[in-house]
């Protein structure tokens, strides 16, 4: 029986590329496909924007706009030094050690 010797086909050009990608979007979530194109070619990779869309959006990435969140009214913030100021000397160590039990202990029921 003979086996196929795989790799037919051009190679990919941005296969070992896809961790640099993740590392950009980390650093700037909100970075342009042509910035991307900019950044790689510096290290001598040369692809396309729609290259690299389509490389992200095999990677599980998706262009969505955060959500919308109202800005805090003076109200709001009152209230939250407010509390800040009541909650001053708490022991946060031990609350926060507190909160972890309880999570774990949540987790495994």
């Amino acid at each position: 029986m003979v086996e196929h010797a795989g790799g037919n086909g051009r190679p990919r050009k941005i296969k070992d590329t896809s961790r640099t990608l993740g590392q950009y979007l980390c650093r700037d979530s909100s970075i342009s496909l042509r910035t991307l194109k900019i950044k790689l070619a510096k290290k001598n990779v040369d692809v396309s924007p729609s290259t690299i869309q389509r490389q992200l959006i095999n990677h599980g990435y998706k262009k969505d706009l955060s959500l919308a969140t109202p800005m805090l009214t003076n109200l709001h913030k009152e209230d939250r030094v407010k509390w800040a100021q009541e909650h001053l000397n708490n022991n946060w160590k031990k609350l926060f050690f507190r909160m972890k039990q309880l999570f774990v202990y949540s987790e495994i029921q």
